[in-house]
């Protein structure tokens, strides 16, 4: 896949170095970015809306005391990368890796608000509601909306060749909320 060739003037790919920060500073600057996803030229994206930062040291992390396993591998990558994993055996998680290799911050994205592609987004859902809002409004759901799988983790979002991408939005412009 290469990158759309309509792609509004506003939207820019964020480049691998934005990634190679830490999760505190990423965080709050993925806030009004746009994630798209293409699954066999379907387009579906959203504007993030909510993040959370998950340093190394933080206890609540995968990575915590420097622990390694097949599902946290991926967390000591350099940044870029996505980071799925699956909770309660049922709801996939949409992380994104980030920092120099070693390092396993990750910033986990919790909401989006839809964009584009929004009927394709509720039939992946089901969902049959009227509010728009709550159609990616969760971090399990954003990610069975945006097609996300499994097999992508470890896909990195800066490649224009990627069928997961993260744009930054110039025309986006708001407070962020931060909280500890």
């Amino acid at each position: 896949m290469v990158e759309r060739e309509n792609m509004p003037e506003h939207l820019h790919l964020l480049s691998s170095d934005f990634y190679i920060q830490n999760s505190i500073v990423v965080a709050p600057q993925l806030i009004g970015c746009v994630i798209e996803t293409n699954r066999q030229g379907v387009v579906t994206s959203g504007r993030i809306t909510e993040t959370e930062a998950y340093p190394s040291y933080d206890v609540a992390s995968h990575a915590f005391g420097n622990k390694r396993t097949s599902r946290t591998e991926i967390q000591y990558s350099r940044g870029g990368k996505l980071y799925i994993y699956q909770i309660m055996g049922l709801y996939l998680m949409t992380s994104i890796v980030v920092g120099e290799e070693g390092n396993a911050d990750v910033v986990f994205v919790r909401s989006i608000e839809p964009l584009e592609g929004i009927e394709e987004m509720r039939q992946r859902r089901r969902y049959v509601g009227d509010d728009e809002t709550r159609v990616a409004s969760g971090p399990g759901i954003l990610s069975i909306a945006l097609g996300i799988t499994r097999g992508d983790n470890g896909v990195v979002v800066y490649d224009k060749g990627s069928e997961i991408r993260i744009y930054k939005d110039d025309r986006y412009v708001s407070e962020v909320g931060v909280g500890r």
